[in-house]
């Protein structure tokens, strides 16, 4: 059965990709009183469309990355830019609700997205195993009464019914919630049942996969541990072009450039020196102004020191930060890092396969780093004067320019 479904696939040819591409392109993303039109994703979108070991077919595919770097946003989008009647390709994202009042508002509620010209297919698909499932026709669903983990297991099943060749669900967004042996039990069970489905699956000449997406750099450390059961791929923030165009398109450069009094091109030097190309942090700089968003990123990292600070004692941690920042790669020998990797600050960037665009700079390594740069840049202010009491200006000053 294995070797003929290979000919299958190979008979009806590879997805057109580039036609995915441009409809990604025109997919309008408001948030935050913002909208651009999506950027970049190209080669995270070939990466996905080639299959190989992301989403491999009968397996788990855990992407990690930086938090607020686009993982949700993007898989939301190419679900909804692929038709599965032309394709053969069905993409599905089951995701907490990205507004908190939306989570506060029932302890269980889960969206759906899907491809819109599908959702009738996929009502009736879910409507027996999942308890209560509204679905739209925008392409968006609402589930509730289900927990993250249940609601994948029931909707991978359940879509084995639809004529698709691949099937692809994604779960977003998984935690460990500190409780790593949890994580690492769950995700052998998953790995077991995955395989199980995608026979049931093959059966039809079809294949089934499911792809964990999360931004808890703990989540990373059962990799060794599950072994080739499940595959690992990095996803980064956006590259600078594609930051840029972000940005332009919001014009937040000519309000940064206002808010700091430097010109709109030095703007735009400044916002890729702090914020990488991480779509939330732009968002957050947006609706708190610059100033204010160093402000709150100086008071998270300074509990964080301060936190490691009572564990440690505090010659050693400053020792330790001045350690890292003269080379993030040392950042897994020293005692600050576990600190640094439980409050998302730093973040591995050797396990599993790169499908982004990596940047070459001070901030990243090829063992670890740090998932956005104003966190290097406020651990340099801090480290000058051995003290978490530093302003915004100090970082933009002394480490920006």
């Amino acid at each position: 059965m294995a070797v003929e479904r290979r000919f299958q696939r190979e008979d009806r040819g590879d997805l057109n990709v580039n036609e995915i591409i441009s409809r990604m392109h025109s997919y309008v993303i408001r948030r935050r009183g913002l909208s651009w039109r999506f950027v970049d994703r190209e080669g995270e979108a070939r990466s996905i469309a080639a299959g190989g070991s992301i989403a491999e077919e009968g397996m788990i595919t855990v992407i990690y990355g930086p938090k607020g770097c686009g993982k949700s946003t993007f898989f939301k989008v190419l679900s909804q830019s692929i038709d599965p009647w032309v394709d053969r390709t069905l993409i599905v994202v089951v995701s907490m609700p990205e507004e908190e009042e939306v989570r506060r508002a029932a302890e269980e509620s889960l969206e759906l997205y899907m491809p819109r010209g599908y959702a009738g297919s996929i009502f009736n698909a879910l409507k027996s195993v999942v308890r209560d499932i509204t679905i739209y026709t925008s392409g968006v669903a609402a589930i509730r009464g289900e927990g993250l983990r249940d609601a994948a297991k029931k909707i991978l099943a359940s879509l084995k019914t639809l004529r698709a060749d691949r099937v692809i669900l994604v779960a977003d967004e998984e935690r460990s919630s500190g409780n790593i042996e949890g994580f690492r039990g769950w995700l052998e069970r998953m790995a077991n049942l995955v395989s199980q489905i995608n026979d049931e699956y093959a059966e039809t000449g079809s294949e089934a996969s499911l792809i964990i997406l999360t931004s808890d750099a703990s989540a990373a450390k059962v990799s060794e541990e599950v072994g080739n059961k499940v595959n690992w791929a990095l996803i980064w923030n956006l590259t600078r072009k594609s930051s840029e165009k972000l940005i332009e398109q919001v014009e937040m450069h000519r309000r940064v450039a206002g808010e700091l009094g430097v010109s709109a091109e030095a703007s735009k030097e400044i916002l890729w020196i702090l914020a990488g190309g991480n779509p939330r942090e732009l968002e957050s700089i947006g609706s708190m102004g610059i100033l204010g968003w160093v402000r709150a990123t100086v008071n998270r990292l300074g509990n964080i020191i301060d936190n490691a600070i009572r564990g440690l004692g505090e010659g050693l941690v400053w020792d330790d930060v001045e350690r890292i920042l003269a080379r993030v790669d040392i950042m897994g020998r020293v005692k600050v890092f576990d600190y640094l990797l439980r409050g998302n600050i730093a973040i591995y960037m050797n396990i599993g396969t790169p499908i982004s665009e990596l940047p070459r700079e001070p901030w990243v390594g090829e063992r670890y780093a740090f998932q956005i740069p104003v966190y290097y840049h406020v651990l340099k202010a801090m480290a000058r004067k051995r003290s978490w009491d530093i302003s915004p200006e100090d970082v933009i000053r002394e480490d920006v320019g």
